[in-house]
């Protein structure tokens, strides 16, 4: 695995410095970073990597890692090598990625967006513009009932709605009657998606979204 995340065979490899080898740098200032052996044999300590940090390939090519060094002592506890592991985490960074993007999507939309606990009974997360049409602050309305917001005729309507009575549909969209912190109404609109576990009919957790 080595051989392949380096590019290099390990009859090439054995022998040269391992700085030729093990080339990492920052991935945002391309700085180059210690390599976590330096301080294993320096301070005769596990020693691991920064975030965002990539390995430069053989063949110039960029690998997002993380890794970590050990000290490998004989008998006797003295420091005789180290061990160096390390991962690809394209997959992981990637994902991290997605999910920062779509943070920033969700922050700053200029409509309404929430995130329902997955029986629709728990806000667990809103958004700036969801909490400024209703009249509250985020931080008032995280934790609380999305029924709670709804005018008095309406709770059964949104809560049928939202556990989706019709659960062979995983995006809804019907209109009702919202309150304001100081009880005015308003009418809203609301787009419903449904993320559903893999090979079931239940939503994951955090898997209601609402779209005002």
């Amino acid at each position: 695995m080595a051989q392949a995340l380096t590019g290099w065979d390990q009859d090439d490899a054995v022998g040269k410095p391992l700085d030729d080898i093990f080339r990492i740098v920052n991935e945002t200032t391309r700085a180059p970073i210690e390599s976590p052996v330096t301080k294993v044999l320096r301070e005769g300590v596990v020693a691991g990597l920064a975030n965002h940090t990539v390995l430069l390939t053989k063949s110039g090519n960029e690998i997002p890692i993380d890794d970590s060094g050990a000290p490998i002592r004989d008998r006797g506890g003295r420091m005789i090598g180290v061990v160096l592991i390390f991962r690809d985490i394209t997959d992981r960074r990637r994902a991290e990625r997605d999910v920062a993007q779509w943070k920033q999507v969700f922050d700053h939309a200029g409509f309404g967006m929430a995130v329902l606990s997955s029986n629709g009974d728990r806000l667990e997360a809103v958004n700036q513009a969801f909490a400024a049409m209703h009249g509250f602050s985020v931080e008032e309305l995280v934790g609380t009932s999305l029924a709670d917001l709804a005018s008095p005729e309406w709770p059964d309507q949104l809560l049928a709605g939202i556990r989706g009575r019709n659960r062979d549909k995983v995006h809804l969209m019907f209109e009702g009657t919202h309150v304001r912190k100081d009880g005015t109404t308003f009418a809203c609109l609301i787009d419903m998606t449904i993320e559903l576990e893999a090979g079931g009919d239940e939503p994951l957790p955090g898997g209601l979204f609402l779209r005002y």
